[in-house]
Protein backbone atom coordinates (compact mmCIF):
# COMPACT_ATOMS: atom_id res chain seq x y z
CA UNK A 1 0.00 0.00 0.00
CA UNK A 2 1.18 3.43 -0.90
CA UNK A 3 3.18 5.19 1.80
CA UNK A 4 1.04 3.34 4.50
CA UNK A 5 4.46 2.91 6.93
CA UNK A 6 3.98 6.98 6.94
CA UNK A 7 0.89 7.01 8.73
CA UNK A 8 1.68 4.84 11.56
CA UNK A 9 5.43 5.59 11.54
CA UNK A 10 5.07 8.26 14.74
CA UNK A 11 3.78 5.56 17.06
CA UNK A 12 6.39 3.06 16.17
CA UNK A 13 9.67 2.79 18.15
CA UNK A 14 13.32 1.60 17.06
CA UNK A 15 15.34 -0.68 18.77
CA UNK A 16 18.45 -3.38 18.21
CA UNK A 17 16.73 -6.78 16.72
CA UNK A 18 19.28 -8.16 19.60
CA UNK A 19 17.60 -5.97 22.83
CA UNK A 20 14.07 -7.22 21.50
CA UNK A 21 15.29 -10.72 21.34
CA UNK A 22 16.74 -10.23 24.93
CA UNK A 23 13.84 -8.51 26.76
CA UNK A 24 11.17 -10.38 25.08
CA UNK A 25 12.63 -13.85 24.04
CA UNK A 26 15.78 -14.59 26.45
CA UNK A 27 14.64 -13.47 29.50
CA UNK A 28 11.37 -13.67 29.93
CA UNK A 29 12.11 -17.85 28.22
CA UNK A 30 9.86 -17.04 25.84
CA UNK A 31 7.65 -20.27 24.99
CA UNK A 32 10.65 -22.20 26.98
CA UNK A 33 12.97 -21.55 23.77
CA UNK A 34 15.00 -18.38 24.93
CA UNK A 35 13.59 -16.55 21.76
CA UNK A 36 11.44 -14.77 19.54
CA UNK A 37 9.80 -16.47 16.42
CA UNK A 38 9.89 -14.18 13.71
CA UNK A 39 8.01 -14.97 10.24
CA UNK A 40 9.74 -13.53 7.42
CA UNK A 41 8.30 -11.99 3.94
CA UNK A 42 11.19 -13.31 2.24
CA UNK A 43 10.16 -12.29 -1.25
CA UNK A 44 10.13 -8.39 0.21
CA UNK A 45 14.14 -8.85 0.98
CA UNK A 46 15.20 -11.29 -2.06
CA UNK A 47 13.41 -9.20 -4.76
CA UNK A 48 14.94 -5.92 -3.64
CA UNK A 49 18.39 -7.20 -3.73
CA UNK A 50 18.30 -8.69 -7.22
CA UNK A 51 16.57 -5.41 -7.87
CA UNK A 52 19.66 -3.72 -6.47
CA UNK A 53 22.17 -6.06 -8.21
CA UNK A 54 20.62 -5.30 -11.25
CA UNK A 55 20.76 -1.11 -11.15
CA UNK A 56 24.38 -1.78 -10.73
CA UNK A 57 25.05 -3.14 -13.40
CA UNK A 58 26.41 -6.46 -11.52
CA UNK A 59 26.75 -9.35 -14.16
CA UNK A 60 26.07 -11.89 -11.53
CA UNK A 61 22.86 -10.53 -9.94
CA UNK A 62 22.26 -14.31 -8.60
CA UNK A 63 25.52 -14.34 -6.74
CA UNK A 64 25.27 -10.67 -5.19
CA UNK A 65 21.52 -11.01 -4.26
CA UNK A 66 22.48 -14.19 -2.31
CA UNK A 67 25.92 -12.42 -0.83
CA UNK A 68 23.41 -9.56 0.80
CA UNK A 69 20.95 -12.31 2.02
CA UNK A 70 24.38 -13.92 3.80
CA UNK A 71 24.85 -11.09 5.26
CA UNK A 72 21.30 -10.68 6.82
CA UNK A 73 21.05 -14.17 7.98
CA UNK A 74 23.97 -13.12 9.54
CA UNK A 75 22.27 -10.08 11.00
CA UNK A 76 19.41 -12.22 12.47
CA UNK A 77 21.88 -15.07 13.84
CA UNK A 78 22.90 -12.50 15.88
CA UNK A 79 20.21 -10.86 17.01
CA UNK A 80 19.09 -14.36 18.44
CA UNK A 81 16.17 -14.73 17.06
CA UNK A 82 14.56 -17.50 15.33
CA UNK A 83 12.63 -17.48 11.99
CA UNK A 84 10.18 -18.82 9.72
CA UNK A 85 10.43 -17.72 6.20
CA UNK A 86 7.88 -17.92 3.84
CA UNK A 87 7.61 -17.85 0.47
CA UNK A 88 4.77 -16.92 -2.23
CA UNK A 89 3.02 -19.87 -3.51
CA UNK A 90 0.64 -20.59 -6.67
CA UNK A 91 -2.38 -19.11 -5.76
CA UNK A 92 -1.04 -15.66 -5.85
CA UNK A 93 -2.01 -12.87 -8.05
CA UNK A 94 -0.62 -12.99 -12.11
CA UNK A 95 -0.94 -9.33 -11.76
CA UNK A 96 0.06 -6.69 -9.30
CA UNK A 97 -0.27 -2.80 -9.97
CA UNK A 98 -0.64 -3.83 -13.37
CA UNK A 99 2.68 -6.01 -14.10
CA UNK A 100 2.91 -9.05 -14.93
CA UNK A 101 3.65 -11.34 -11.73
CA UNK A 102 6.53 -13.93 -12.28
CA UNK A 103 5.19 -17.17 -11.12
CA UNK A 104 8.04 -19.63 -11.65
CA UNK A 105 10.73 -19.85 -8.67
CA UNK A 106 14.40 -17.89 -9.92
CA UNK A 107 17.14 -19.37 -8.92
CA UNK A 108 18.78 -17.18 -6.67
CA UNK A 109 15.03 -18.11 -4.50
CA UNK A 110 15.91 -22.16 -4.99
CA UNK A 111 19.42 -21.47 -3.65
CA UNK A 112 17.82 -19.35 -0.68
CA UNK A 113 15.85 -22.23 0.49
CA UNK A 114 19.09 -24.10 0.72
CA UNK A 115 21.00 -21.14 2.54
CA UNK A 116 18.09 -20.81 5.28
CA UNK A 117 17.83 -24.50 6.27
CA UNK A 118 22.09 -24.53 6.91
CA UNK A 119 21.26 -21.41 8.96
CA UNK A 120 19.36 -23.31 11.14
CA UNK A 121 15.86 -21.57 10.45
CA UNK A 122 12.97 -22.82 8.29
CA UNK A 123 11.20 -22.25 4.66
CA UNK A 124 7.15 -22.62 4.31
CA UNK A 125 5.57 -22.32 1.24
CA UNK A 126 1.84 -19.99 1.43
CA UNK A 127 -0.89 -21.38 -0.98
CA UNK A 128 -1.51 -17.37 -1.86
CA UNK A 129 0.92 -14.58 -0.97
CA UNK A 130 3.27 -14.46 1.84
CA UNK A 131 2.07 -12.19 3.46
CA UNK A 132 -1.48 -13.39 4.37
CA UNK A 133 -0.10 -16.25 5.26
CA UNK A 134 2.49 -15.02 7.97
CA UNK A 135 -0.72 -13.16 9.75
CA UNK A 136 -2.12 -16.65 9.49
CA UNK A 137 1.18 -18.19 11.46
CA UNK A 138 0.93 -15.48 13.64
CA UNK A 139 -3.09 -15.82 14.66
CA UNK A 140 -1.83 -19.40 15.25
CA UNK A 141 0.61 -18.44 17.69
CA UNK A 142 3.81 -19.89 15.68
CA UNK A 143 5.32 -17.03 14.67
CA UNK A 144 5.73 -13.70 17.11
CA UNK A 145 6.02 -11.41 14.88
CA UNK A 146 5.94 -10.74 11.33
CA UNK A 147 9.22 -8.94 9.89
CA UNK A 148 8.10 -7.84 6.28
CA UNK A 149 9.10 -4.15 3.73
CA UNK A 150 5.05 -4.98 2.45
CA UNK A 151 2.59 -2.99 4.44
CA UNK A 152 -0.60 -5.23 3.25
CA UNK A 153 0.24 -7.05 6.53
CA UNK A 154 -1.36 -4.58 8.35
CA UNK A 155 -4.62 -4.82 6.25
CA UNK A 156 -4.32 -8.25 6.49
CA UNK A 157 -4.38 -8.07 9.98
CA UNK A 158 -0.94 -8.34 11.81
CA UNK A 159 -0.85 -6.53 14.45
CA UNK A 160 2.88 -6.96 15.52
CA UNK A 161 5.28 -5.96 13.00
CA UNK A 162 9.11 -5.00 11.92
CA UNK A 163 10.64 -2.94 9.10
CA UNK A 164 14.59 -3.83 9.15
CA UNK A 165 16.27 -0.12 9.45
CA UNK A 166 18.66 -1.11 6.07
CA UNK A 167 22.24 -0.01 7.22
CA UNK A 168 23.64 2.65 4.79
CA UNK A 169 26.99 2.81 3.99
CA UNK A 170 29.93 -0.26 2.27
CA UNK A 171 28.53 -4.02 2.78
CA UNK A 172 30.82 -4.09 6.44
CA UNK A 173 27.81 -2.05 7.69
CA UNK A 174 26.10 -5.43 8.12
CA UNK A 175 28.37 -5.94 10.98
CA UNK A 176 26.74 -3.90 12.98
CA UNK A 177 23.73 -5.01 15.22
CA UNK A 178 20.51 -5.28 12.92
CA UNK A 179 17.87 -2.03 13.73
CA UNK A 180 14.16 -2.71 13.50
CA UNK A 181 11.18 -0.46 13.54
CA UNK A 182 8.47 -1.81 15.63
CA UNK A 183 4.92 -1.16 15.04
CA UNK A 184 1.83 -2.41 17.30
CA UNK A 185 -1.47 -2.48 16.85
CA UNK A 186 -2.21 -0.91 20.22
CA UNK A 187 -0.20 2.22 19.51
CA UNK A 188 -0.89 3.01 16.03
CA UNK A 189 -4.70 3.63 16.17
CA UNK A 190 -6.13 1.56 13.66
CA UNK A 191 -8.39 -0.94 13.66
CA UNK A 192 -7.90 -3.43 10.18
CA UNK A 193 -11.33 -1.72 9.13
CA UNK A 194 -9.24 1.22 9.18
CA UNK A 195 -5.97 -0.39 7.49
CA UNK A 196 -8.32 -1.58 4.66
CA UNK A 197 -10.31 1.44 4.23
CA UNK A 198 -6.84 2.95 3.39
CA UNK A 199 -5.65 0.27 1.61
CA UNK A 200 -8.43 0.92 -0.89
CA UNK A 201 -8.27 4.56 -1.04
CA UNK A 202 -4.94 4.85 -1.59
CA UNK A 203 -2.67 2.76 -4.33
CA UNK A 204 -2.13 -0.62 -3.99
CA UNK A 205 -1.35 -4.50 -5.35
CA UNK A 206 -4.73 -4.43 -7.25
CA UNK A 207 -6.34 -1.38 -7.38
CA UNK A 208 -5.38 1.88 -8.27
CA UNK A 209 -6.98 3.83 -5.04
CA UNK A 210 -9.01 7.24 -5.68
CA UNK A 211 -8.05 9.70 -7.72
CA UNK A 212 -7.78 12.69 -6.13
CA UNK A 213 -7.74 11.49 -2.53
CA UNK A 214 -4.70 11.35 -0.68
CA UNK A 215 -3.08 10.05 2.93
CA UNK A 216 -4.65 13.13 5.20
CA UNK A 217 -8.43 12.44 3.66
CA UNK A 218 -7.72 8.33 4.22
CA UNK A 219 -6.19 8.51 7.75
CA UNK A 220 -8.83 11.33 8.46
CA UNK A 221 -11.67 8.81 7.08
CA UNK A 222 -10.20 5.66 9.18
CA UNK A 223 -9.35 7.34 12.32
CA UNK A 224 -13.12 8.29 12.32
CA UNK A 225 -14.72 4.32 12.17
CA UNK A 226 -15.38 4.44 8.93
CA UNK A 227 -13.18 1.51 7.91
CA UNK A 228 -15.15 -0.22 10.51
CA UNK A 229 -18.24 0.37 8.52
CA UNK A 230 -16.98 -0.69 5.66
CA UNK A 231 -16.33 -3.92 7.14
CA UNK A 232 -19.53 -4.31 8.77
CA UNK A 233 -21.62 -3.54 5.51
CA UNK A 234 -19.27 -5.98 3.75
CA UNK A 235 -19.72 -8.92 6.16
CA UNK A 236 -23.74 -8.41 6.49
CA UNK A 237 -24.66 -7.96 2.71
CA UNK A 238 -21.80 -10.02 0.67
CA UNK A 239 -24.52 -12.45 -0.30
CA UNK A 240 -27.06 -9.77 -1.23
CA UNK A 241 -25.03 -7.31 -4.17
CA UNK A 242 -28.03 -5.17 -4.50
CA UNK A 243 -28.06 -4.62 -0.90
CA UNK A 244 -24.56 -4.06 -0.55
CA UNK A 245 -24.62 -1.44 -3.80
CA UNK A 246 -26.94 -0.01 -1.36
CA UNK A 247 -25.02 0.30 2.35
CA UNK A 248 -22.16 1.38 0.04
CA UNK A 249 -23.65 4.13 -1.54
CA UNK A 250 -24.88 5.15 2.04
CA UNK A 251 -21.21 4.96 3.14
CA UNK A 252 -20.29 6.91 0.64
CA UNK A 253 -22.32 9.27 1.52
CA UNK A 254 -21.55 9.60 5.00
CA UNK A 255 -17.64 9.70 3.66
CA UNK A 256 -18.51 12.91 1.88
CA UNK A 257 -20.64 14.51 4.94
CA UNK A 258 -17.34 14.24 6.89
CA UNK A 259 -14.70 15.27 4.73
CA UNK A 260 -16.94 18.44 4.10
CA UNK A 261 -17.69 19.09 7.11
CA UNK A 262 -15.40 17.30 9.67
CA UNK A 263 -17.72 16.73 12.39
CA UNK A 264 -15.86 14.19 14.03
CA UNK A 265 -12.79 16.31 14.27
CA UNK A 266 -10.32 13.44 12.43
CA UNK A 267 -9.68 15.36 8.86
CA UNK A 268 -7.55 17.96 10.07
CA UNK A 269 -9.63 20.70 7.91
CA UNK A 270 -13.03 20.72 6.08
CA UNK A 271 -12.89 20.36 1.97
CA UNK A 272 -16.05 20.87 -0.11
CA UNK A 273 -13.86 20.10 -2.86
CA UNK A 274 -12.43 16.51 -1.90
CA UNK A 275 -16.06 16.03 -0.44
CA UNK A 276 -16.90 16.51 -4.14
CA UNK A 277 -13.94 14.53 -5.67
CA UNK A 278 -15.26 11.60 -3.22
CA UNK A 279 -18.59 12.08 -4.17
CA UNK A 280 -17.79 11.30 -7.79
CA UNK A 281 -15.74 8.67 -7.43
CA UNK A 282 -18.66 6.93 -6.22
CA UNK A 283 -16.67 4.88 -3.68
CA UNK A 284 -17.34 2.27 -2.23
CA UNK A 285 -18.25 -0.30 -4.97
CA UNK A 286 -19.35 -3.34 -5.86
CA UNK A 287 -16.08 -3.36 -8.14
CA UNK A 288 -14.30 -2.93 -4.52
CA UNK A 289 -15.11 -6.64 -3.80
CA UNK A 290 -12.23 -8.51 -5.39
CA UNK A 291 -9.95 -5.96 -2.81
CA UNK A 292 -12.28 -6.66 0.06
CA UNK A 293 -11.88 -10.75 -0.32
CA UNK A 294 -8.03 -10.41 -0.75
CA UNK A 295 -7.47 -8.77 2.27
CA UNK A 296 -10.57 -10.64 4.40
CA UNK A 297 -10.55 -13.72 2.58
CA UNK A 298 -6.80 -14.39 1.33
CA UNK A 299 -5.61 -17.68 0.29
CA UNK A 300 -3.52 -19.16 3.71
CA UNK A 301 -3.01 -22.77 4.99
CA UNK A 302 -6.24 -22.76 7.11
CA UNK A 303 -8.84 -21.17 4.64
CA UNK A 304 -7.70 -24.20 1.99
CA UNK A 305 -7.93 -26.82 4.65
CA UNK A 306 -4.06 -27.84 4.73
CA UNK A 307 -2.04 -28.86 7.28
CA UNK A 308 -2.11 -26.53 10.04
CA UNK A 309 2.65 -25.15 10.14
CA UNK A 310 3.70 -27.57 13.07
CA UNK A 311 4.46 -26.04 16.09
CA UNK A 312 7.81 -27.83 16.13
CA UNK A 313 8.62 -24.78 13.90
CA UNK A 314 9.49 -22.91 16.55
CA UNK A 315 11.95 -24.44 17.72
CA UNK A 316 15.31 -23.30 17.42
CA UNK A 317 18.52 -24.97 15.84
CA UNK A 318 21.92 -24.36 15.74
CA UNK A 319 23.38 -23.07 12.06
CA UNK A 320 25.33 -26.14 9.90
CA UNK A 321 28.33 -24.28 9.68
CA UNK A 322 30.07 -26.75 7.28
CA UNK A 323 26.99 -26.30 4.98
CA UNK A 324 27.11 -22.46 4.98
CA UNK A 325 31.17 -23.07 3.94
CA UNK A 326 30.23 -24.91 1.34
CA UNK A 327 27.21 -23.01 0.02
CA UNK A 328 29.98 -19.41 0.12
CA UNK A 329 33.05 -21.40 -1.60
CA UNK A 330 30.32 -22.60 -4.44
CA UNK A 331 28.05 -20.34 -5.26
CA UNK A 332 29.96 -16.85 -4.07
CA UNK A 333 33.24 -18.17 -5.81
CA UNK A 334 35.20 -17.27 -2.92
CA UNK A 335 38.51 -18.65 -1.81
CA UNK A 336 39.34 -20.65 1.41
CA UNK A 337 40.73 -17.73 2.90
CA UNK A 338 38.43 -15.78 2.16
CA UNK A 339 35.52 -17.64 3.43
CA UNK A 340 36.87 -18.05 6.76
CA UNK A 341 37.40 -14.49 7.16
CA UNK A 342 33.70 -13.57 6.22
CA UNK A 343 32.60 -16.81 8.73
CA UNK A 344 34.59 -14.90 11.57
CA UNK A 345 33.40 -11.25 10.42
CA UNK A 346 29.82 -11.65 10.09
CA UNK A 347 28.75 -14.90 11.23
CA UNK A 348 30.71 -16.82 14.54
CA UNK A 349 29.02 -14.09 16.78
CA UNK A 350 25.96 -15.14 15.53
CA UNK A 351 26.93 -18.51 16.11
CA UNK A 352 27.60 -18.19 19.84
CA UNK A 353 23.91 -16.47 20.18
CA UNK A 354 22.73 -18.91 18.61
CA UNK A 355 24.16 -21.69 21.49
CA UNK A 356 22.74 -19.39 24.20
CA UNK A 357 19.44 -20.06 22.79
CA UNK A 358 19.38 -23.32 21.69
CA UNK A 359 19.26 -26.80 23.40
CA UNK A 360 22.47 -28.13 25.49
CA UNK A 361 22.72 -31.38 23.24
CA UNK A 362 23.06 -29.97 19.74
CA UNK A 363 26.23 -30.33 18.32
CA UNK A 364 28.15 -26.92 17.21
CA UNK A 365 30.67 -27.22 14.32
CA UNK A 366 33.87 -24.98 15.26
CA UNK A 367 36.23 -22.77 12.84
CA UNK A 368 39.92 -22.75 14.16
CA UNK A 369 41.88 -19.83 13.11
CA UNK A 370 43.71 -21.28 10.07
CA UNK A 371 43.93 -21.34 7.05
CA UNK A 372 42.69 -24.49 5.96
CA UNK A 373 38.99 -24.61 5.18
CA UNK A 374 39.45 -28.18 6.45
CA UNK A 375 39.56 -27.20 9.77
CA UNK A 376 35.84 -27.47 10.61
CA UNK A 377 34.35 -30.18 13.00
CA UNK A 378 31.94 -30.64 15.10
CA UNK A 379 32.22 -30.34 19.06
CA UNK A 380 29.82 -31.72 21.26
CA UNK A 381 27.95 -28.92 24.23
Amino acid sequence: IESIYQLVDDAAFTCKLRDFVLEHGFIKDHYGSRTVVIGIDISSFLDGYHASSRAKGQLHTSNSTLTQFYKMLCSLSKSGAHCIFVYDGDERPSVKRGKQVVMRELDYQKHSRTMIKHFGYYCHTAPGEAEAELVDLYKQGIIDTVLSKDSDVFPLGATSVMKVIVPKGPGNSWRKDLRVRVYRSETMGYSQGGFILIALLLRNDLTSGVNGIGHQTARGLAQSGFGDDLLSAYQLFSEDLQQLSQAFQKLNEDMVYEIEHNKRGKMGSRSPIRAGIFRDSKFPMVADIPALDAFLRPATSSSRGLPLAQSSLRLPTLPDILGITKFCTTYFAWSEKLTLEHLHTYLWSGVVMRMLCSVSDQQIPSVHTTNDISEIHCLQF
